[in-house]
């Protein structure tokens, strides 16, 4: 279990809204995507933005929900740690060519490696 240290600046500093119109759409994404799934148009969650005091253009607001939306559930990156708390990587390793190893071998089909010679492929003349 790792052990957790003391950063009260970090810890508030992750707390605060970020400065940059990105970075604040970054910090109301799931807010934002929640409308978005429940059917709210991209303009009615800006002209909420917009009545809340946060002016953010329209094609800036699309432009970052495309952007967040790519890297969504599938790109998604693990949790990140609490501060204060470090990770150590996980001990054992991972084949990085397992994936590439299991759809070589389990490819349909046809293949021709180009082991045989010709006399064992076609015959004798």
């Amino acid at each position: 279990m790792p052990k957790p240290v003391e950063l009260p600046q970090l810890t508030d500093l992750a707390s605060e809204v970020p400065a940059r119109r990105i970075g604040v759409i970054r910090f109301l994404w799931p807010s934002i995507r929640a409308c978005l799934d429940a059917g709210h148009t991209v303009r009615a969650v800006q002209a909420r933005l917009n009545a809340d005091g946060l002016s953010i253009p329209y094609s800036t607001l699309c432009w970052a929900i495309a952007s967040l939306r790519k890297s969504g559930p599938a790109n998604e990156r693990s949790a990140p740690p609490k501060v204060g708390e470090i990770r150590t990587p996980k001990p054992g390793g991972s084949d990085p060519l397992a994936n590439l190893h299991r759809i070589v071998q389990s490819r349909p089909g046809f293949e021709y490696n180009g082991t045989m010679s010709d006399e064992e492929l076609f015959g004798k003349k």
